[in-house]
């Protein structure tokens, strides 16, 4: 994951932490506490300044009375690369401009046919 997609997952997940610890009127000295961590923590959490474990991410959840998926609703995935070569391959050509794809995803269908 790039360094760019991981600071926008963080601040959406931040994001929803907020909206549901206010949606609940609470303080984030309150969500902190019934979650069992620092609310300086939390604020950071919130902020998409610090990276939560999933561990602290279900104990919000829980302090939160949301199921832990409802945390990530809305949040965008991708697929994982594959350590094998599909995901090397995977890789390599991610960035890579449409036509340069294009050709060598044709280079690999002849290649296939041989």
């Amino acid at each position: 994951m790039k360094e760019s997609d991981a600071r926008e997952l963080y601040g959406l997940l931040g994001r929803r932490v907020k909206a549901e610890r206010q949606a609940r009127h609470l303080t984030q000295s309150e969500l902190a506490e019934a979650a069992g961590l620092d609310a300086a923590h939390l604020s950071r959490i919130e902020h998409g300044k610090a990276v939560p474990s999933v561990n602290m991410v279900k104990k919000l959840a829980d302090a939160l009375s949301l199921p832990l998926s409802k945390m990530f609703i809305d949040v965008p995935t991708r697929r994982l690369p594959d350590y094998g070569w599909s995901g090397k391959l995977e890789a390599m050509v991610r960035d890579m401009p449409a036509r340069r794809r294009a050709r060598i995803l044709r280079a690999l269908k002849t290649l296939a046919r041989d």
